[in-house]
């Protein structure tokens, strides 16, 4: 059997899902057919990409590694093809934006619906990724632009990157997400040592441990989460752990969470948009005009 991009959305779809059946309903498939495709894949590959769970699935190692390559070629051809649309149908053209932080998160909503808002000619393209991800998509032109974190002022890089054109916009302060119940009044980094922290396997948590180190503050112990930004503050909510999250993430009372701020000396980081300076793209060009007038310094 040659796999298709059917079989990569359905793989793809029951990852994020968890369970057969809420695949089958984002897709508009029946389970069976689903089931059946997933069975499809396996016997190809001749390895189980899920395992079957009393309540849903789960992906087996193998699974991860199958599904994280389904995502990143579904991510390339909707690229290529909002590209291909820019280029031929559209005047506005398309534009790709790549984010470290959650899409539901107050800046970042703000700047695309206001952007989307003043040019609806344009077709827009949002992945979320980590932090070297996106920089690596940038640089390769996969992305037009990314919104990446790094160290504030006075602080060296995480990422150098002079290769990039960059602008600084805001400076934001980071949380943590606890559950909702739990009587914490404010936390500190110290705090933060004594519980398990959860992120996602793509965050750049190796380099801000190494950051908080600096600062004097204790070793954080994390431990990786193969969900969505959103999915981290549904774990929270169900008691797995603590997070750290931007402070204007949205969200987190729907997930049975709240944010709580990090009252310690470096508990911020630098949101920055970065670029390849030979990109020749007016949507870009009236992207990061906008993004400088909402968040760049005065």
């Amino acid at each position: 059997m040659a796999t298709d991009l059917k079989h990569l959305r359905i793989i793809v779809a029951a990852a994020d899902c968890g369970s057969f059946s809420s695949a089958a309903l984002q897709l508009n498939m029946e389970i069976s057919a689903v089931s059946r495709a997933v069975r499809d894949v396996e016997e190809a590959l001749g390895v189980a990409v899920f395992e079957r769970l009393p309540r849903g699935v789960r992906l087996t190692v193998a699974g991860h590694a199958y599904a994280d390559s389904a995502r990143d070629i579904l991510a390339r051809l909707a690229s290529a093809e909002q590209r291909a649309r820019g280029v031929v149908g559209n005047g506005g053209g398309a534009l790709c934006i790549g984010l470290v932080w959650p899409v539901l998160h107050r800046q970042h909503s703000t700047l695309i619906a206001q952007f989307s808002s003043a040019y609806p000619e344009v077709m827009l393209n949002v992945i979320e990724d980590g932090q070297d991800n996106v920089l690596a998509r940038v640089r390769s032109g996969e992305l037009h632009v990314g919104i990446t974190a790094t160290e504030p002022a006075p602080y060296p890089k995480f990422h150098p990157h002079a290769d990039l054109e960059s602008a600084a916009l805001w400076v934001e302060h980071l949380a943590v997400a606890v559950r909702a119940d739990e009587s914490i009044a404010s936390v500190e980094w110290r705090d933060l040592s004594r519980c398990e922290l959860l992120c996602r396997p793509q965050d750049d948590w190796r380099r801000f441990v190494a950051y908080v180190e600096r600062l004097g503050g204790p070793n954080l112990q994390f431990m990786e989460q193969d969900v969505s930004g959103e999915g981290i503050l549904a774990l929270v909510g169900a008691g797995l752990g603590w997070a750290i999250v931007p402070g204007n993430v949205l969200g987190a009372e729907a997930a049975d969470a709240k944010l709580i701020e990090i009252r310690s000396e470096g508990a911020a980081l630098q949101a920055e948009a970065v670029w390849l300076a030979r990109t020749r793209n007016p949507a870009l060009t009236r992207f990061l005009g906008l993004a400088r007038e909402l968040y760049g310094p005065a």
